[in-house]
């Protein structure tokens, strides 16, 4: 990649990327805060219908290219889980982890990642993604 002039920024925008999803079940939904009405429904809109826009290998590409740009700096805007589960905020921070250079990342919540008060009151998105 040519190399960026002194005086420009570079700065990569990612959005959407809906961790969890594809490999939650409906039982899993048991386990949480009560929200679970909430849940289902998300979770039945993301099988029937959003789960293609969502697959593992197409967010593996894009970390992968990130990883060979020159960038100075990352936005995270939004929904980087499906349901707000603590798992899939783990396997977003364990996904992501290789591009999440201290300083140069800036992640703005979506309403997924707040999608259930129990989200909220454990702060899951600052507690993964500080």
């Amino acid at each position: 990649m040519t190399k960026h002039s002194n005086d420009s920024k570079v700065i990569i925008h990612l959005s959407d990327l809906h961790y969890g999803g594809n490999n939650t079940t409906f039982k899993d939904l048991f386990k949480t805060d009560g929200s679970v009405l909430k849940q289902h429904f998300g979770l039945l809109n993301h099988k029937l219908v959003r789960n293609r826009h969502f697959e593992e290998k197409r967010r593996k590409a894009i970390i992968q290219k990130i990883e060979h740009l020159e960038w100075d700096y990352l936005l995270i805007s939004g929904d980087i889980v499906t349901l707000a589960m603590e798992r899939e905020f783990a396997e977003a921070r364990k996904s992501l982890s290789s591009i999440l250079k201290p300083g140069k990342v800036f992640i703005c919540p979506g309403n997924h990642d707040l999608y259930t008060p129990e989200a909220v009151q454990k702060r899951l998105l600052e507690a993964y993604f500080g």
